[in-house]
């Protein structure tokens, strides 16, 4: 009998694979990091990764994940995928690939600059993104420019988990939410559209047919499950981009409902009953994986990175990140004025989080010297305060929230950044009791395909969860309220120099 089910989640900086029973309770965890490379002669801002290989790591994920729990093959029920958002493998009528392309290759922003000053109110109004050099259009008009012999061989563009799902089905096939987030479809019609193909330089036959998350794609093929130790035939679903399989995970559902997905990058998300459009491109819109909703998102940029890297630079890469919670802990509100600002504040999105980080040091340092625990305090408080600029942008473009925070990712293992995030927005703030949001939202797409849910909407009702909530204190928020404004000042002051 099936017991389980499994969510595959590639990443931006590891690949997760959760086993988790029949109510999305994971009872097995594994990841491995990211690996990606620059090709000879190309620029710092080029990156690939290798395909094969990457399908290989996956596959010893799943062997190492069933290892683990000591469980059959023959007890995995069903298998979802999701996977980074505008990452594109492009491919030929062979289905070989011609480009590999995570989320941050830049190598097509010069061609995006170009749709963006040919049309970029157009792009922005049909595919709900802006700029147009983190959508795939940009990466195929770099392979018509830099590589005319490979783009004359171009036959399918699919983002990274639909590919993943041609490989272990042999299924040409895509999810909405997915191809929304790359650029490849009409956001406000949840459809494919010679709008968008026409704007934006695609070829209609380049892009797949579309299912919705959760969707059986097909079973795995016999060559793949021998390869990845599965059983043929295992039922397998695209579930979407990774943010919004962490808004399945975390419950978020229903219009109003706000999520701050706080991992390698961050992304503020609130649900919307229709298409919400800022004239100052503040903001995306993107698909909801449930048909018929849609969300509205703040995006925060670089986050969880920057914050490993300051870890490494003030504390020492041999410093675990508990123990730099814990000192960070000890610091008072405030940081003694020190401050830091790691990405955007509120005008991140326009700039696709290309803008100025900064730290500041009251002086002279007679009166108080900033030690390694007040700068991590600040740079903690800093991403809260970047929460709430956007959370207000958010708001003002999608209408109020239902008054929780429900908050996934890596940085949302740290209590002390919980508790600091619902003091700054005053505003309670939910963690799931389950690691992995956006595997188990993989999973229960997963759960959908093998039919043992007829929705994905059916299966998160029926998921084990109990949420850790963290509320404001009312002394320390009224203390951020002033904190908050000093620091939007300097994050204006670093705004202004970009």
């Amino acid at each position: 009998m099936s017991e389980y089910l499994l969510g595959l989640d590639v990443g931006t900086s590891s690949m997760c694979c959760v086993l988790t029973d029949t109510s999305l309770r994971p009872v097995s965890i594994v990841h491995s990091p990211m690996s990606y490379y620059s090709p000879p002669n190309s620029s710092s801002i080029t990156w690939e990764f290798d395909g094969q290989a990457l399908i290989a790591q996956a596959g010893d994920l799943v062997a190492k994940v069933l290892r683990q729990r000591g469980a059959s093959a023959t007890e995995v029920a069903g298998l979802g995928i999701t996977s980074q958002r505008q990452a594109v493998v492009l491919l030929d009528a062979d289905r070989q690939a011609l480009l590999c392309s995570p989320n941050f290759d830049m190598r097509g922003v010069f061609q995006g600059a170009a749709i963006d000053d040919q049309s970029g109110k157009q792009v922005y109004a049909l595919t709900g993104h802006f700029p147009a050099f983190v959508l795939a259009s940009s990466r195929v008009h770099w392979l018509r420019d830099v590589h005319p012999d490979l783009y004359d061989r171009l036959d399918t563009v699919l983002p990274l988990a639909s590919w993943f799902g041609c490989v272990l089905t042999g299924a040409r096939v895509s999810e909405p939410a997915i191809d929304a987030e790359a650029g490849l479809l009409d956001v406000p019609l949840r459809s494919r559209s010679r709008r968008v193909d026409e704007t934006l330089g695609l070829e209609s036959s380049w892009l797949p047919p579309l299912c919705p998350a959760g969707a059986t794609l097909g079973g795995v093929t016999p060559v793949m499950a021998d390869s990845w130790g599965l059983i043929a035939g295992t039922p397998v679903a695209i579930a979407g981009p990774d943010t919004q399989c962490a808004l399945l995970g975390l419950g978020a559902m229903e219009a109003g409902q706000q999520t701050a997905v706080l991992g390698w990058s961050g992304a503020l998300q609130q649900v919307v009953s229709n298409p919400c459009f800022d004239p100052g491109k503040r903001t995306w819109t993107g698909l909801h994986a449930l048909e018929g909703k849609w969300v509205a998102e703040a995006n925060l940029g670089d986050l969880g990175q920057v914050y490993q890297w300051m870890k490494e630079l003030i504390v020492g890469a041999e410093a675990s990140m508990e123990m730099v919670d814990a000192m960070a802990g000890e610091v008072e509100a405030g940081a003694q004025g020190v401050m830091v600002k790691l990405g955007g504040a509120h005008e991140t999105a326009p700039k696709a989080g290309l803008t100025n980080g900064g730290l500041t040091i009251p002086v002279p340092l007679t009166f108080q010297k900033a030690t390694p625990a007040h700068i991590m305090r600040a740079a903690l408080e800093g991403i809260a305060f970047t929460i709430k600029a956007n959370f207000a942008t958010l708001e003002e473009v999608a209408g109020p929230g239902d008054g929780v925070i429900r908050a996934a990712g890596g940085m949302a293992s740290s209590p002390v950044l919980m508790q600091i995030v619902a003091d700054v927005t005053g505003t309670p703030v939910q963690c799931s009791i389950h690691l992995e949001a956006t595997s188990r939202g993989a999973a229960a797409a997963g759960s959908v395909a093998a039919q043992l849910f007829g929705s994905l909407a059916e299966a998160i009702d029926n998921s084990d969860d109990t949420p850790l909530t963290y509320y404001p204190d009312p002394p320390s928020a009224t203390d951020y309220e002033f904190h908050y404004e000093r620091w939007l000042a300097m994050a204006q002051g670093l705004h202004n120099l970009g």
